[in-house]
């Protein structure tokens, strides 16, 4: 994955855990961390 959509995460109101590991990511739109802010505990991008 190199590339996030804006609004991949707009209807998973309850997203605690999110494993981004061992991709090709440049950047994560901030609307990404507007959608899942709240419930988000937990993320890992390396």
């Amino acid at each position: 994955i190199k590339v996030l959509p804006p609004m991949i995460f707009e209807n998973l109101n309850s997203l605690q855990t999110l494993n981004l590991q061992n991709n090709k990511l440049v950047h994560i739109p901030e609307e990404i961390a507007e959608t899942v802010i709240d419930t988000l505990k937990m993320i890992d991008i390396t």
